[in-house]
């Protein structure tokens, strides 16, 4: 088991929308040997072939329900905690959205490094934060490492550490429900 725990100081503003995001990769060797299939695991010799937010993977990362989609309406304040909780580092790219780095590690970055991004590498065990504004047109924009073989499972893409920010106003769209038929969601 692993998470996020955080606890806020006295006087702590929330944003609009705030959403806490592990990252993690996995070699599926371990879970497979403890399976009792006949595959062999070596920490020394890891291959990572699943990667995860929130420990779901694409495209069940999209579906609001079980998933992890960043669920904003249009001037909504953003504000994303990432954790990386696994062995490699994962450079977190936003479509269409940039960001501030306002904290790392859980002390406030210095307001003159707060420049406007969009991607920020998560190295092992770091922590950032991240805000924006929801000032896109209305859409549903992809949210995802920027390694290519982080957004694919044991090799098949799309998977992986891909989600979404989902304009609220996007939710009843075509393209959404076709999202949402390939995430198993019911709408």
């Amino acid at each position: 088991m692993y998470g996020i725990l955080r606890i806020d100081p006295e006087g702590y503003e929330e944003a609009d929308v705030e959403q806490f995001m592990t990252l993690k990769d996995w070699d599926t060797r371990l879970s497979r040997s403890y399976g009792g299939a006949d595959v062999s695991y070596d920490v020394q010799d890891r291959r990572p072939d699943a990667f995860t937010i929130n420990g779901r993977v694409a495209p069940y990362t999209l579906n609001p329900d079980h998933g992890s989609p960043v669920v904003v309406s249009e001037g909504d304040t953003v504000r994303l905690h990432l954790v990386n909780a696994g062995f490699m580092s994962h450079p977190m790219h936003t479509h269409n959205h940039r960001f501030r780095t306002v904290e790392k590690d859980g002390a406030p970055y210095p307001e003159v490094l707060q420049l406007p991004e969009d991607v920020v590498n998560v190295a092992p065990a770091e922590r950032y934060t991240v805000e924006f504004a929801a000032d896109a047109d209305p859409g549903i924009y992809p949210m995802h490492c920027h390694k290519v073989d982080h957004v694919q499972n044991g090799g098949v893409y799309p998977g992986g550490m891909l989600t979404a920010i989902v304009y609220e106003e996007a939710m009843g769209t075509e393209v959404f429900a076709d999202l949402m038929e390939k995430a198993e969601y019911e709408i």
